[in-house]
């Protein structure tokens, strides 16, 4: 933590970019279906959550903060994060933004109206609906 806050205020590049995917996955409540059978692995839902967050930290997004050190899921947190704010840092909750691919009017919503047939389907914005839409999904509650 210290390491993050003092390159944080260097004002230069990170040398180094680490994404807590632990605690991400804790924030979601850990749920077995973000791992594979193997005891190994993760499942295509824990690694559709891991290549989100990895995207976003990276900045192939274009919005990620390039001096950011420590990204917790894709929330940006150079330093302390405890904020002590009432704000959810969680990440648990449903992309209202997200929609099925051509289709602007089918959002988390309607993935959450039959889970089991939508949850793989693909957005606009590349993200399978697993992915921006956990509660929707059932991949962890609000």
């Amino acid at each position: 933590s210290e390491l993050a806050t003092a390159a944080a205020g260097s004002g230069a590049p990170p040398p180094l970019v680490a994404v807590d995917v632990n605690q991400g996955f804790m924030d979601l409540g850990n749920p077995n279906s973000l791992y594979a059978n193997d005891d190994l692995h993760l499942s295509s839902t824990g690694y559709g959550y891991w290549d989100t967050w990895a995207v976003t930290a990276l900045g192939a997004e274009g919005g990620a903060d390039v001096n950011c050190v420590r990204w917790l899921s894709d929330a940006c947190v150079t330093g302390d994060d405890s904020d002590d704010d009432d704000d959810d840092d969680s990440g648990c909750e449903d992309d209202s933004e997200w929609y099925k691919k051509r289709s602007p009017k089918k959002g988390c919503a309607w993935v959450g109206k039959k889970k089991n047939k939508r949850c793989n389907k693909k957005g606009q914005d590349g993200r399978r609906a697993k992915v921006a839409c956990p509660v929707a999904c059932e991949i962890c509650s609000t």
